[in-house]
């Protein structure tokens, strides 16, 4: 679902900053009325469609404000940044019906004649009785702490606004890390011990190279992190991975995973610009398609293959889709601050809200092996191919199908040639692979293949069609 917002004539970036939890988004656009900034909440209904709960804009009058430039919500509360020159802070509750309800406001003190404004509130994330927030003109990170219904700074560290909170741990990315090169990038570790917070250590990936700007975004949940390294070469060029860590049971963080997995022209290279993680799911901005977010998935095994590409709708190079993006199964949100409202060709900016529900469920299609022969017969030692049609129906689209993730089976064979082809002859175009006979493992007799696969987005489907052997010894 693509939902924009913005004012007739004036240019906005709707989508810059986003966050979800619970079916209940918010979006911030600080460009609003010429940077006085805006809000803005959606729910979604039981038919899984969203829409706008809650909505609030500073105004002319208070241009720079930046009201909207960062939000972040956790058990049913939103915090609202607004940097302005001091800074501050705006606390909500979501009520039932997906409206917020103003609580409080914290302004973070300065001292004019230490400091001409810090810019507070630049960045936010939020846990339970716990902000961290980062300084819009400064390399400062503040963090908060809940007593008693007032907030209270209780520590502030120099570094870099990248950061995540979650529960007792904070990390804080610093992509100009110089110690594995020039902008390699680290991470830095804060755990709370008996209400302290302490550093801890500094990760890097192991492979570390110069330029690979380690920690230019980052996320956490639980004993897992994401961490995204936007500079990072590969095959391709400077495409940029994303690094998978997880807490060991002494406390230290190991690297278990990088995602970069290109997976054919299906799939395009990670970004690491952008992430989201929740639990088993990771999500990363891609840097070689303006167009897409890529989604991987923990599998039993420990590995985090791509299992889907979340495909923007009317975007295009400029418009910034994956700047922003949050992760909340069965929801994704992507920003797309740029986008243009087509009606006024004004930039407004957009966000995309994506269903991962396919994702848990495995859809049958039918399919028709060698389409042409009533007999289906196959010679297992022939070097030739063997044809499988896949029918496109009401509620499925064969040729949204990601062509690296077919498989025949018994044998995991992998298509070694598709096209399109309408095979019914019913005007509804469906898909013609072929699959090498030697690569399947056809017994004697009547054998049933199955075709596996799944689309662009996620939709994991099978479908089987009967083969008889020719070979088989006459008894």
């Amino acid at each position: 679902q693509l939902i924009e917002r913005g004012r007739w004539g004036v240019t906005g970036c709707f989508g810059t900053t986003l966050d979800v939890e619970n079916g209940v988004a918010v979006v911030g656009d600080p460009c609003d009325a010429n940077t006085s900034g805006a809000a803005y909440a959606f729910a979604v209904h039981p038919a899984g469609v969203w829409e706008e709960t809650w909505h609030y804009a500073k105004g002319k009058g208070f241009e720079d404000d930046l009201f909207g430039s960062a939000v972040s919500i956790d058990a049913g509360r939103v915090v609202i940044g607004e940097p302005a020159i001091t800074g501050s802070m705006h606390f909500y509750d979501v009520l039932s019906d997906g409206v917020l309800q103003y609580v409080s406001t914290y302004r973070y003190p300065i001292d004019w004649d230490e400091i001409p404004g810090d810019g507070f509130g630049h960045r936010l994330a939020l846990d339970g009785q716990t902000v961290v927030s980062g300084s819009r003109f400064y390399r400062r990170v503040h963090l908060m702490e809940e007593e008693n219904g007032d907030w209270r700074e209780v520590e502030q560290v120099a570094a870099l606004t990248i950061f995540d909170v979650d529960g007792d741990s904070i990390l804080i990315g610093n992509p100009q890390d110089d110690v594995a090169g020039e902008d390699a990038g680290a991470v830095r570790t804060f755990a709370r011990n008996s209400g302290n917070w302490l550093e801890r250590e500094t990760i890097r990936p192991d492979d570390s190279t110069p330029g690979q700007r380690f920690g230019q975004s980052l996320a956490i949940d639980g004993d897992r992190a994401l961490v995204g390294a936007s500079g990072r070469s590969t095959e391709n060029g400077k495409a940029g991975v994303a690094y998978v860590f997880e807490r060991q049971s002494g406390g230290a963080w190991r690297q278990v995973a990088r995602l970069d997995e290109e997976g054919g022209s299906a799939f395009p290279p990670t970004g690491g610009a952008a992430v989201a993680l929740s639990g088993d799911m990771a999500l990363v901005d891609s840097r070689t398609d303006y167009r897409a977010v890529a989604l991987y998935q923990r599998q039993s095994d420990g590995s985090w293959p791509l299992v889907a590409k979340l495909i923007g709708q009317d975007v295009t190079a400029d418009s910034g889709f994956g700047g922003a993006i949050a992760l909340d199964p069965p929801w994704v949100i992507v920003g797309a601050s740029r986008q243009v409202h087509a009606a006024d060709d004004e930039v407004w900016g957009a966000v995309h809200f994506f269903d991962l529900s396919p994702l848990s469920t495995v859809k049958q299609v039918a399919i028709d092996v060698k389409p042409w022969s009533a007999s289906n017969v196959v010679d297992p030692a022939s070097p030739g191919l063997v044809a499988v049609a896949l029918f496109s129906s009401a509620d499925f689209d064969a040729l949204q199908t990601d062509l690296t993730s077919l498989r025949l089976n018994p044998g995991q064979a992998p298509a070694r040639n598709y096209r399109v082809y309408n095979v019914n002859a019913d005007g509804i175009p469906g898909l013609m692979a072929w699959f090498r006979i030697r690569d399947l493992q056809i017994a004697c007799g009547r054998t049933e293949l199955g075709l596996e696969g799944r689309t662009h987005a996620g939709q994991s489907f099978v479908g089987s069609d009967f083969v008889t052997n020719r070979r088989c010894p006459r008894p």
